[in-house]
C-alpha cells in the first residue's frame, strides 16, 4: 500500500470514529456518553472539516454544531461551557472559529467578534523584584474572567478573530504581543 493509501484509510476511520464518539445529541460532550459541550463540539466539527471538507456528512454535522453553538450563545456575543453551564466564556473563540470556517456572516459571528474585542486578561505592574518572567501589561485573554492573560485561550482567540476577519483591531495585535513576550529564548512558549 502507499502512504496515500494508508493516509486516506486513516482519515476515513478518524472520520468515522468522530461520528460515532458524537452519538446522536446536540453535539459532542468532553467524554462519551456525555452532555454536549461548547468546546468539543466546535473541535470536533472543526477536525470534520479538515479531514474531508467535500465530505457531506461532515459538512451536514458541522453545520448542526454551529446551529447548536448559536443557540446557547448568550445576548452578549458569548458562548458558554455548555446549554447549562452559560460561564466561563472561554469557549467563545472556538465557536467563532466553526462559524468563521463555514462562511457564517450572522449576528452570532459579530457579536462573538465584539464580546471577544470587549474582553482582556487582567493586566497590573509587576512589583521589584517580582519573579515573573513576562510583561505582565500586556492584554490577551484569559480562561476566566477577571484573571490574567494565558497563552492558549489568546491564541485561539487570535485565530478566530483573524478569521473572522478582525486582524487589523488593536486588539488583535496585542494578543500577538503576547505571543511573542511569552516565548521562551530556547523555544517553546511559557503557556
Amino acid at each position: 500500500k502507499t502512504m496515500n493509501d494508508l493516509r486516506d484509510r486513516w482519515l476515513a476511520q478518524a472520520q468515522q470514529r468522530l461520528i460515532d464518539l458524537r452519538g446522536t445529541g446536540k453535539g459532542w460532550a468532553y467524554r462519551s456518553p456525555g452532555i454536549p459541550a461548547a468546546e468539543p463540539t466546535a473541535l470536533a466539527a472543526i477536525a470534520l472539516l479538515s479531514i474531508n471538507p467535500e465530505s457531506k456528512i461532515s459538512l451536514e454535522l458541522a453545520s448542526i454544531s454551529a446551529e447548536w453553538l448559536t443557540s446557547i450563545q448568550r445576548s452578549d456575543g458569548a458562548v458558554g461551557l455548555s446549554e447549562e453551564m452559560r460561564t466561563p466564556e472561554w469557549p467563545t473563540p472556538y465557536a467563532l472559529l466553526l462559524w468563521s470556517i463555514l462562511g457564517r456572516s450572522s449576528s452570532s459571528v459579530e457579536r462573538a467578534k465584539s464580546w471577544l474585542l470587549g474582553h482582556q486578561g487582567l493586566v497590573f505592574q509587576k512589583p521589584p523584584g517580582s519573579p515573573l518572567g513576562h510583561d505582565t501589561t500586556i492584554a490577551g485573554w484569559s480562561w476566566v474572567d477577571q484573571t490574567h492573560s494565558w497563552l492558549e485561550p489568546t491564541a485561539i482567540t487570535l485565530l478566530a478573530l483573524r478569521r473572522a476577519h478582525a486582524s487589523d483591531h488593536s486588539r488583535v495585535k496585542e494578543g500577538v504581543s503576547l505571543i511573542l513576550d511569552r516565548a521562551i529564548p530556547d523555544g517553546g512558549w511559557n503557556f
